[in-house]
């Protein structure tokens, strides 16, 4: 008999495993994010069947759509931005927008909400005075220690390092 075909006595995972895990993760830890992890796990339920062409076009009316619902956080983005609400504005079910708005955008709703918040906190750290606690709950941070991880990462610095970088 030959060698066994693997290494290991078992099979590896499908290649989509590690992607659907990571979305399992996101689920079961009720990240911010889980909405859109929850449908990135149905998209990739669909896949998997017979007649999903993965080849689906966003519709005008449908980006039309997308861009009314990103109108919205812009004016709103302090406020909760369910993906619920965000579905109503664009009159879509929650799952199809969720997938809509990454086609669209480049990124998950959730993820456009948070840049958003943080865009509108640079730009007061810079112009203001304000006390880095006040300007977190301004723009719809409810937590600072989030608010902080959150702005370290996409600005390389403490909120207060960068409003001094910024002088």
């Amino acid at each position: 008999p030959g060698p066994p075909p693997f290494p290991v006595a078992t099979a590896p995972p499908p290649p989509l495993t590690p992607a659907v895990s990571a979305h399992m993760l996101k689920i079961a830890r009720r990240a911010d994010d889980s909405e859109e992890a929850a449908a990135a796990v149905a998209e990739t339920a669909l896949r998997g069947t017979d007649g999903w062409d993965g080849c689906e076009k966003n519709s005008a009316a449908e980006a039309r759509r997308i861009v009314d619902a990103v109108r919205f956080i812009n004016a709103n983005f302090a406020s909760p931005c369910t993906l619920d609400a965000l579905a109503d504005v664009a009159s879509m079910s929650r799952f199809r927008f969720a997938r809509r708005f990454r086609a669209v955008t480049g990124e998950t709703a959730n993820q456009y909400v948070l840049n958003r918040r943080l865009s509108a906190a640079a730009a007061r750290l810079a112009a203001t005075r304000t006390p880095v606690l006040e300007i977190a709950y301004d723009v719809g941070f409810n937590d600072l220690s989030y608010f902080y991880a959150r702005f370290k990462a996409a600005f390389g610095c403490a909120p207060g390092a960068w409003r001094g970088a910024q002088r």
